[in-house]
């Protein structure tokens, strides 16, 4: 009892005096054993544990400081390290810090500082070494080789300087020499981790996995707690498709060294290797999110994107891997493919240079000679493949294939076919050479060469579904449709989960009209493949094709929550419901943008949806985040401008337009908003310059675009003689019945009416069934007030367009001014066909006055001021159907309202009159 009693006295002691009863086992000195204990081990995560307790009671301990750094040196943390180490030269001056810190700053990529420390004429071997590494880094071999044959002669057996004597070797590509430098840090020092490991790198690279994997073996067994020799094990295990044995060594290097980034490279190129592309890309974004410099990261990241076809990011990372490493030839051809790929074959072409002439490389040379084909030239395409590519591999199918693709695209079908029938020959167990080439059969006007073709394929593999559904296709150009449903029948029977013969089998219901039948086939194929979004798509494109949006959109979200990773369809959900729902379309490009922030088409849709629902501001900041992602997009360009004039910012949407120009000369539609912008201005003759610029372009439609351009800005600037000449000139191009319209509108703005029924007279007895001139003609007659003959016209028109409202309205007011009793209920029909229409509004409510209906008429006629209040026809109907109905004080107003306009319309007398009556 008396021995209890001490131990209570003396514990209550020590809470009396505030102290921790186990104190002795957590003090600074105890930890650090412990630490070191652990270090021995080589369980490094739990080092740093007690070495960071240890530095909370001590932290002006610049030794202690200095051991925390080497831990996190050792699981490959530079940044925790350089902050270690920057504390400790705080508390104390000691050069010997500055090797250390030197590697730190290496693990950061930060060169340049590496070089800044110490004094650049350093007797320190470790730091020179350092100072070496760091050269080698920014490839300045010379430089780097005499600094560490510095640090040899100081101090002969440095392990870190015949480390970087290795590693220059290596940049000599002398793999002996590296081995010999190697070999001796290793003879010095067996337990030298990274002369270890290189000297497996150099291995590996010269072919001699088992010798590289003693390497890293020894490398496991020496240093478990870093992670190192896993992380080199697990590459070479990559290197090998060894996948299982690769994911065991990076789960070790991840338990032991989690705060090291290159896991993630590794992992990236793991699931790579497996053509796991999305897996990919978010670990190799995960690195690159701390490290955004990381070279080999940024080439797989490079990769990474291509294989998934999103080749803008792909470009990116690319573009500042080469801003980096200039010179590498892995990089510019995965560039280059990212730029052919994506539909620029000409800056895919630039990025290879003249070098690919000479290349043995058949990856750069293929590249090449697509982007040749792809940019239109042909010939020079098809001698690449003839001339370079098949010289390199001559008994490659997909080369003689590609061959006869680009001679058949020349116009050399007789070549073209030869080329093709060699692939065949080459590959006769591989389906997709005989497939183009019973196409290119079919397509040449050989429909039996190229049955026969894939008989003989169906031979050979009648289990193929695809090859069945291939023959469907080859009946239905023949227009054999019984066979070709037989064939799809097939198809689809033989696999359950292929909808290719389903879509088809869908698509012969529908040529027969049978919409059912095709619903019913997408609707059969969805209930046994539930998870497959390709029914989904084709019952939204049915019920689009009936005008059912709605019911469009439920298949859509349907597809969309089926395959959430699915841009496309995400892409096309939010497209549809910001046609129908624009405020619940703007929160779906909010959440979309959140997860595809660096994707263009995303950017795109969001600022459309802010724009929908009137936020300008904030369209305006997704556009130009959209130009800066694609700054030679002209398209991104227009949009930015389109938001900044939305914003009344005039000189900026000036020079977004400008912008666009620069890239696309002959766009119309940056040609036509610069346009609008300078007429907007009042800048008629700036408005004119644009115009007949865009008449210098010789692309596509350019010049007749212009030409219509300036007539239209010269019927503004009340020019209309000119503005005629512009639109005869435009009709001496090719321009239709519009123009010609455009052009009698001219003559009869320059007060030749006679001249105008002239042209259009002309213009119909060349284009009898063209009713929208006809319609035109039509109300010529009306202003020339020849209303029997406009009678007469728009009765024709009606036999074939019975019950067009806009037809029926003319033709109401055409029996009205000839005195015709049919006017009004004849009004009443267009009435029946287009109750809102302003125009059918104001006459039906104005021929309802004429006969005394003034109540009803006068309410028809409100209706109509309403829907278009500048029209000053409506407003003097209105004016005088109130004059009518005795409210005089309103008839007033209004006609005081009309004439303080100062506009010009053709009851501009009758309404003063009436006015002054008033």
């Amino acid at each position: 009892m008396q021995g209890k009693r001490v131990v209570a006295v003396a514990l209550a002691a020590v809470v009396a005096a505030g102290l921790p009863a186990c104190s002795w086992r957590n003090s600074p000195e105890q930890l650090l054993a412990d630490a070191r204990q652990y270090v021995a081990k080589g369980d490094f995560a739990a080092a740093l544990i007690q070495l960071k307790n240890a530095a909370q009671q001590r932290p002006d301990d610049a030794a202690l400081r200095r051991e925390l750094a080497q831990v996190h040196l050792r699981l490959g943390d530079g940044a925790s390290a350089e902050k270690e180490l920057r504390r400790a030269q705080a508390l104390r001056d000691d050069p010997a810090l500055l090797p250390l810190l030197g590697r730190a700053l290496l693990l950061q990529n930060k060169f340049k500082d590496v070089l800044a420390l110490g004094k650049a004429d350093s007797r320190d071997a470790d730091l020179l070494a350092v100072r070496g590494e760091a050269l080698l880094a920014q490839r300045k071999l010379d430089e780097a080789q005499q600094v560490l044959s510095t640090a040899l002669q100081l101090q002969p057996g440095n392990n870190d300087a015949l480390y970087g004597m290795a590693r220059h070797a290596l940049a000599k590509r002398d793999t002996a020499g590296a081995g010999h430098y190697l070999d001796q840090a290793i003879g010095g020092n067996a337990g030298d981790v990274r002369s270890l490991l290189l000297r497996g790198d150099v291995a590996r690279l010269m072919e001699k996995p088992e010798a590289a994997r003693r390497d890293y073996d020894k490398v496991v067994a020496l240093d478990p707690g870093s992670g190192a020799g896993h992380l080199q094990r697990a590459i070479l295990n990559i290197g090998e498709n060894k996948f299982a044995a690769a994911r065991a060594d990076l789960e070790a290097l991840h338990k032991a060294a989690p705060g090291n980034l290159l896991y993630y490279h590794v992992l990236a190129q793991w699931h790579f290797k497996q053509n796991q592309f999305p897996e990919a890309r978010e670990a190799v974004l995960q690195l690159l999110k701390d490290v955004p410099e990381h070279t080999p990261s940024l080439l797989l990241a490079g990769a990474v994107q291509t294989m998934l076809g999103d080749f803008p990011q792909a470009e990116q990372h690319l573009l500042k891997y080469r801003s980096q490493v200039p010179q590498d030839r892995v990089a510019r051809k995965l560039l280059a493919t990212v730029y052919v790929e994506s539909g620029r074959p000409r800056d895919g072409l630039s990025v290879l240079g003249p070098v690919w002439r000479d290349s043995q490389d058949i990856g750069e040379v293929r590249v090449a000679c697509r982007a040749l084909g792809d940019s239109g030239d042909h010939a020079a395409a098809a001698d690449c493949y003839q001339q370079q590519a098949l010289k390199l591999e001559p008994d490659a199918f997909t080369l003689h294939q590609a061959l006869g693709i680009e001679r058949m695209r020349q116009g050399d079908t007789k070549a073209g076919l030869a080329a093709l029938r060699k692939a065949a020959e080459l590959a006769p167990g591989v389906p997709a050479p005989h497939v183009v080439l019973a196409m290119t059969e079919l397509r040449t006007g050989h429909p039996e060469q190229a049955r026969s073709v894939m008989d003989g394929l169906l031979k050979r593999h009648p289990e193929r579904s695809e090859l069945h559904n291939m023959s469907g296709y080859l009946y239905s150009a023949g227009e054999q449709w019984e066979p070709a449903r037989q064939a799809y029948a097939r198809a689809a029977a033989l696999k359950a989960d292929f909808f290719a013969p389903v879509s088809n089998l869908a698509r012969l219901d529908l040529r027969e009209g049978k919409t059912d039948a095709a619903r019913a086939r997408y609707q059969q194929f969805l209930a046994k493949n539930p998870g497959n979004v390709a029914p989904l798509l084709a019952l939204a494109d049915l019920d689009l094709a009936a005008r059912q949006p709605a019911a469009a959109f439920k298949w859509l979200e349907q597809a969309s929550a089926a395959a959430p990773r699915n841009l496309d369809i995400a892409l096309r959900t939010l497209e549809l419901e910001l046609e129908l729902q624009p405020a619940a379309a703007l929160l779906r490009a909010r959440k979309l943008y959140t997860l595809h922030a660096s994707e263009p088409r995303v950017v795109k849709l969001l600022g459309d949806a802010q724009v929908k629902n009137k936020d300008a501001g904030a369209a305006l900041e997704s556009y130009a985040k959209l130009v800066a992602l694609q700054p030679k997009s002209a398209e991104a360009w227009l949009l930015q401008a389109q938001a900044q004039d939305l914003l009344k910012q005039p000189g900026p949407a000036a020079e977004s337009l400008h912008a666009a120009l620069a890239l696309e000369p002959a766009n119309r539609r940056a040609v036509a908003a610069l346009i609008a912008l300078e007429m907007g201005n009042g800048k008629l003759q700036r408005a004119l310059e644009a115009a007949r610029r865009l008449q210098q372009q010789k692309q596509g439609d350019a010049e007749l675009d212009g030409i219509l351009m300036e007539g239209e800005i010269l019927l503004v600037a009340q020019r209309p003689e000119q503005a005629a000449a512009a639109f005869d000139k435009a009709l001496g191009k090719g321009g239709g019945g519009a123009v010609a319209m455009r052009a009698a509108l001219a003559q009869q703005r320059a007060g030749r009416l006679d001249e105008a029924l002239r042209r259009m007279q002309k213009w119909n007895a060349g284009h009898p069934d063209d009713a929208a001139t006809a319609t035109y003609l039509g109300e010529l007659y009306i202003a020339d007030k020849k209303y029997q003959l406009a009678i007469a016209e728009f009765e024709q028109i009606l036999k074939k367009k019975a019950g067009n409202p806009i037809l029926l309205n003319n033709l109401a007011w055409a029996y009205y001014k000839a005195g015709d009793s049919r006017a009004l209920a004849t009004a009443e029909h267009a009435y029946q066909a287009a109750s809102k229409d302003p125009v059918v509004l104001d006459t039906f409510g104005w021929l309802l006055v004429e006969q005394g209906q003034v109540p009803r008429g006068l309410e028809i006629l409100k209706q109509a001021a309403t829907v278009q209040p500048d029209s000053t026809e409506i407003r003097y109907h209105l004016a005088a159907a109130l004059a009518r109905a005795n409210q005089k004080s309103a008839a007033r107003k209004e006609l005081e309202h009309l004439l303080a306009s100062n506009k010009a319309f053709p009851q501009a007398d009758d309404a003063r009159k009436l006015l002054q009556q008033l």
